[in-house]
């Protein structure tokens, strides 16, 4: 039987046997739905593995009715159909999950899929949720009891143009939490106590903390869901409107956040203060953590495909970071040690676990 839900005039119900709604090519007969409304997977395209244990929805042409209905929670956060769908090219997906199954493991998988999960949740919300960040939490929490080199390869490995947003917040937090762990190994050096404990700054670095530093580094570009999906894919040069409301994101970012109770100085700084040139806090002392995020969200963007420009190579995304390290004047210890060790190792964890399709 299924369970029945509706939002406004749409009557979802709740799919018992996926297989009842795929064609002899395992297509979706119709689009298929999350619990809070949202599209996982269009119509005519395959549903993925790691989605099937989900609960799913399909819209249906049934009356409304009040004994039948259970009403969305919550209510206020249905997905944003403005945002792409979840995985669009499901046998590309497959066939390099295989392979990575075969090198990494099983888990490494898995924990990626459920990450994704909960970040379609938080970035699909209309309204910034407390369970939003219960979700975030909980991915920082699945992360860190894995191998993040793993889990950032899956990321590097099974992303697409179609849900960079997605991708980039994970392998961005992922890259984050590895050079924090990193940066912890250095705490006997003097540079170490200059830049993390001296100039106004006094950041922790046990695994507690780490992991609320790293919730804002996940949510980022939360305040990109804000901003028109047509401005963000854009293939032409940017209006200077067009580039004025791209520059608000972080402060939608930090004002969607605090609607939702965060009220952590650091979570708050590195959201709204992740892009230098225009960030929300104004004050003159620029903080370790928010230079750690600008340099991996500049690097990581580089090296990923968008909808309108190819990935950068690894030569040409370090010469970009050197060019920015001359005109935001980065604390050399700071940068200098992300490209010797976090950067590095990750290029050399996407080396070996490169899959051409």
């Amino acid at each position: 039987m299924f369970s029945n839900t509706s939002f406004k005039n749409k009557v979802f119900i709740k799919v018992e046997n996926v297989e009842d709604y795929l064609d002899g090519s395992q297509n979706a007969i119709c689009s298929i739905y999350n619990s809070q409304g949202g599209i996982l997977v269009l119509a005519g395209r395959q549903v993925p593995d790691h989605l099937r244990k989900h609960d799913l929805y399909i819209l249906t042409n049934l009356q409304k009715s009040k004994e039948s209905m259970i009403p969305l929670k919550p209510s206020d956060a249905i997905r944003d159909e403005n945002i792409p769908v979840l995985i669009t090219d499901s046998k590309k997906y497959n066939e390099k999950k295989k392979k990575l199954i075969n090198t990494l493991g099983k888990d490494a998988i898995a924990t990626y899929e459920d990450i994704l999960y909960d970040i379609d949740f938080i970035f699909n919300s209309k309204m910034f949720l407390p369970e939003n960040i219960s979700r975030a939490k909980r991915i920082v929490d699945s992360a860190f009891n894995n191998q993040l080199e793993s889990i950032a390869t899956c990321v590097q490995t099974l992303r697409d143009t179609d849900t960079y947003i997605y991708s980039h917040s994970i392998s961005v937090f992922l890259l984050f939490a590895k050079a924090l762990k990193d940066f912890r190994n250095m705490n006997s050096e003097v540079e170490f106590y200059d830049t993390f404990k001296q100039k106004n700054n006094n950041i922790n670095f046990n695994n507690n903390s780490i992991k609320s530093y790293c919730i804002g580094a996940l949510l980022h570009d939360y305040g990109k869901t804000k901003i028109n999906p047509l401005i963000l894919n854009k293939e032409e040069p940017l209006t200077p409107e067009d580039f004025r409301e791209i520059t608000k994101h972080p402060l939608y970012g930090v004002e969607e956040v605090q609607k939702a109770g965060v009220t952590d100085g650091a979570i708050l700084e590195l959201i709204g203060n992740h892009h230098p040139g225009y960030k929300t806090f104004l004050h003159e002392h620029v903080a370790p953590l928010s230079q750690i995020l600008n340099i991996i969200d500049i690097y990581d963007a580089c090296r990923s495909d968008k909808p309108y420009r190819h990935q950068a190579s690894t030569s040409q995304a370090l010469q970009i970071l050197l060019n920015e390290m001359q005109l935001r004047n980065w604390d050399f210890f700071i940068f200098s040690n992300l490209l010797k060790k976090t950067i590095r190792n990750m290029e050399m964890f996407r080396s070996s676990y490169s899959f051409e399709s």
